[in-house]
């Protein structure tokens, strides 16, 4: 009985051994990831996913932002600015050329061509806010957009995910 009942030790302990661990950096709940043109973009960094709220022209400004650090990346910074205080739900982009109209929402795209930063605006596309709390905001989001001056190209994001936290 005492054989049987260490060997059953054994395998519960070898089994658990070939499991993977995860990283500390994929773990967090902070994290903003879409598909841009057709390439995976993520990040799973803790304070470089966030939302804050400021005023602009007596009105509340809420900015949902993903902020990469890395070197070789496709986008720099996306982020998603609401001139009001969103609720849970969805809202369309209607902003006109780069332009946030007052109540509207925009989307920003920047990203890093030679020595120029690229910045791009939304064109069409939503956002999905499921939850928000104090401390957290979480949706999707999807959007086409359209850039000036140093690049004229449309830009297609689809599949992005968020949870930010408030800084």
């Amino acid at each position: 009985m005492k054989k049987m009942s260490i060997m059953l030790s054994l395998m519960v302990l070898l089994a658990g051994c070939g499991k993977k661990t995860i990283s500390p950096a994929s773990t967090t709940p902070y994290y903003m990831s879409a598909v841009i043109n057709g390439l995976p973009w993520k990040i799973d960094k803790l304070g470089e996913s966030a939302f804050h709220e400021s005023m602009l022209d007596s009105q509340s400004l809420v900015t949902i932002s993903g902020i990469d650090q890395g070197n070789d990346t496709i986008c720099r910074l996306f982020e998603i600015h609401f001139y009001f205080v969103p609720q849970i739900g969805t809202y369309y982009f209607n902003n006109t050329g780069n332009i946030l109209q007052p109540n509207g929402i925009i989307a920003v795209f920047s990203y890093d061509k030679g020595n120029a930063q690229i910045t791009k605006s939304g064109t069409g596309g939503y956002v999905n806010i499921t939850s928000i709390t104090n401390e957290v905001m979480q949706g999707s989001f999807t959007c086409t957009l359209k850039g000036y001056a140093n690049d004229t190209t449309t830009t297609i994001i689809t599949n992005g995910l968020f949870s930010a936290l408030r800084k």
